[in-house]
């Protein structure tokens, strides 16, 4: 994860995070907004190192990186409710783990949900 360098007072704690493989080719990986790798829908996907915990296009703005405070939740998230298990050194499992969020059952867990989608009453389909 590598925190991104900003002139902008809203993107101070925005992040890249970089896998290292490539994933969303199986067009189930998604943005916060719905939207696959492939800035579709439904379209198909395309692989990339970089597209996860991204967000979506958002309106009037034309960059937005996604927060390491909401990254660093989604994980709290994961580890509470039990998807990743935790033992004396830390989360077990290894850097496969992040292959399932290109995946039908996996992919909602690795989405950080943006304040513009929670705090309005559109849903993440």
């Amino acid at each position: 994860m590598y925190l991104l360098p900003t002139n902008h007072r809203s993107l101070e704690d925005g992040i890249s995070f970089v896998l290292p493989y490539a994933i969303g080719g199986k067009g189930c990986a998604k943005r916060d907004d719905g939207t696959n790798f492939a800035d579709e829908k439904d379209g198909p996907g395309i692989d990339s190192y970089t597209e996860l915990y991204q967000p979506g296009r958002r309106a009037l703005e034309d960059f937005q990186a996604q927060s390491l405070a909401g990254v660093l939740e989604s994980w709290l998230g994961m580890v509470e409710r039990g998807d990743w298990k935790v033992d004396e050194n830390g989360v077990v499992g290894d850097v496969e783990t992040w292959r399932e969020a290109d995946t039908e059952e996996g992919w909602r867990k690795y989405v950080v949900p943006s304040e513009e989608l929670s705090n309005s009453d559109w849903k993440l389909v």
